[in-house]
């Protein structure tokens, strides 16, 4: 008798798991820091399959150097004189390396590239598909880190908080 209330009470954990665990998961997904939420509050489209896994590849395996947001400042970042861990968000490296830039990057390391070899090569522990991955988080950071362009026309607030046009025929 006591095996049977045992298998019984199982049996609704079990049944109370599959109903709890999808609204837990949707719940989730809405929480403040969450790639859904913070792309839906930002109005940029919402990431990819291929940023998704970067950004887990990311903060698991770049993010103690090169910091959560690719700024270059993480924790174990190599210290003084070693050259600055890059800031993937500075439009001066944004335009200075391409794709095949980062991925040859991560694959064979910063030394691949001429740098310093603090950067270890990739290339043996993940696979193609990753590295790709990896490079479209990083391609991700960057896009949210550049300014919006202005269309010409637009207003701007000026010095006192006025506005005036970028249009010198319109008053």
């Amino acid at each position: 008798m006591r095996v049977a209330t045992d298998q019984r009470r199982r049996l609704r954990r079990a049944c109370l798991a599959s109903r709890v665990l999808p609204l837990v998961s949707a719940v989730a997904l809405l929480l403040p820091g969450s790639a859904v939420l913070s792309a839906e509050i930002s109005g940029e489209p919402p990431p990819s399959f291929a940023e998704e896994d970067g950004r887990r590849l990311f903060r698991a395996y770049c993010a103690p150097c090169h910091g959560d947001s690719g700024r270059g400042d993480g924790r174990f970042r190599a210290p003084a004189p070693a050259p600055p861990v890059p800031d993937f968000t500075a439009p001066s490296f944004i335009q200075r390396r391409s794709a095949e830039d980062l991925f040859r990057a991560i694959h064979g390391g910063s030394a691949s590239l001429g740098k310093s070899d603090y950067c270890p090569a990739w290339g043996e522990t993940f696979r193609k598909e990753e590295i790709e991955h990896l490079v479209a988080y990083i391609r991700r950071l960057q896009r949210r880190a550049q300014p919006p362009v202005e269309s010409a026309g637009q207003a701007e607030p000026a010095a006192g908080g006025r506005e005036t046009s970028k249009n010198p025929t319109t008053k």
